[in-house]
């Protein structure tokens, strides 16, 4: 756990046949062609929420790590990221707020990945935010992967289809 410093290793999501009478789970999708993938901005400071997230998004998509503000601004600049998924506390920079705005110059929409507390993100921090160009919250915890690949998809639809939005 980053939090805590314990060495938490996830373990591989077993999938369990169904108990009579319950609703099965879908199976995970399969891979996407490379050539189809879209490409996907995470900025994230904390290895262990870098790697999940990339880990969950890399079947689907074609995720791309930074590890501070300066390294996603670079990225930003030079590839077509469609999604950016953004930790706002880096810990180099005082914050990824850079980030967001740069993204939203160009039109990405950005899914804002955090442990601050939610009382800490709505009201008029939230407003605010999303003045900047984030669209989208998730708070970090456990078994977040379901989560982050359904936000990600939202995003893009929103981004091909805008009158949805």
């Amino acid at each position: 756990c980053p939090h805590c410093g314990g060495a938490f290793v996830p373990a591989p999501r077993a999938v369990a046949a169904p108990r009579a009478g319950a609703v099965a789970r879908a199976e995970p999708p399969a891979t996407v062609p490379a050539s189809s993938r879209s490409t996907i901005l995470i900025v994230e400071d904390t290895e262990f929420f870098l790697q999940l997230v990339a880990d969950t998004l890399a079947p689907l998509y074609r995720p791309l790590l930074a590890r501070g503000a300066r390294e996603a601004l670079e990225i930003l600049a030079r590839e077509p990221v469609e999604v950016l998924i953004l930790d706002l506390t880096l810990e180099q920079e005082d914050d990824g707020l850079e980030v967001l705005k740069a993204a939203s110059r160009r039109g990405i929409p950005g899914l804002v990945f955090t442990a601050r507390s939610e009382a800490e993100l709505w009201g008029e921090a939230w407003e605010r935010l999303k003045r900047l160009g984030a669209k989208d919250l998730l708070l970090k915890g456990m078994h977040i992967e379901d989560q982050i690949l359904g936000k990600v998809a939202s995003l893009l639809a929103a981004r091909e289809h805008p009158l949805r939005t």
